[in-house]
């Protein structure tokens, strides 16, 4: 299965057919099945709460070698409100707003190859030294962020020095406790 993908471009790019059916059923299917399989993909996740240590980004990807991230700090009642849909079903209304902000972070990466043109996963370091808060991580396979024939994908994070420990009890009662992320303490005075 894994030499599949690769066999089907190198067959489709042999030169098989006569010059008179360059144009036929059979070249178009070749070429789209060569788009089809050399068509680039990105996915980006990550934990939703961010405090020391720090959690990787994880990328899937296949057919990129360079990868354009940026961290948008988002104002959370904005998120909050009934016409804001989660990332992965961002219109471009909201596209634009995220993406005309200023970046708290932006950097890029280099991705390693991958020549069998299937998805690989590759663990990145956040950005350090952001402030609490409410942030989407975007990444993008043109350094403009562009959605002209590119990918923009998103998810969204809190920065944050709380950690929260919840259990149920009976009746459908929660009770939970507030604690430093990084002492394990609980913190006085923390209420909901």
């Amino acid at each position: 299965i894994r030499d599949k993908l690769v066999t089907g471009v190198q067959t489709c790019a042999l030169p098989i057919l006569p010059a008179g059916f360059k144009d036929s059923m059979g070249a178009r299917e070749c070429a789209a099945i060569v788009a089809a399989i050399e068509q680039p993909f990105l996915a980006v996740e990550t934990e939703s709460v961010w405090n020391e240590p720090w959690p990787e980004i994880r990328v899937t990807y296949r057919n990129l070698d360079r990868l354009f991230l940026r961290v948008v700090r988002f104002d959370w009642e904005t998120f909050l409100r009934k016409d804001w849909p989660r990332p992965e079903a961002l219109r471009p209304e909201h596209w634009n707003q995220i993406l005309g902000a200023t970046p708290a972070r932006a950097w890029s990466v280099e991705l390693p190859p991958a020549a069998d043109y299937r998805d690989r996963i590759e663990a990145l370091p956040p950005p350090s030294g952001l402030a609490p808060g409410f942030y989407f991580v975007v990444a993008s396979a043109k350094a403009d962020f562009s959605k002209d024939q590119n990918q923009v994908v998103a998810t969204y994070v809190w920065v944050s020095n709380l950690s929260f420990v919840f259990r149920n009890l009976p009746g459908e009662v929660m009770e939970g406790f507030v604690l430093d992320a990084r002492s394990g303490e609980p913190l006085a005075g923390a209420r909901g």
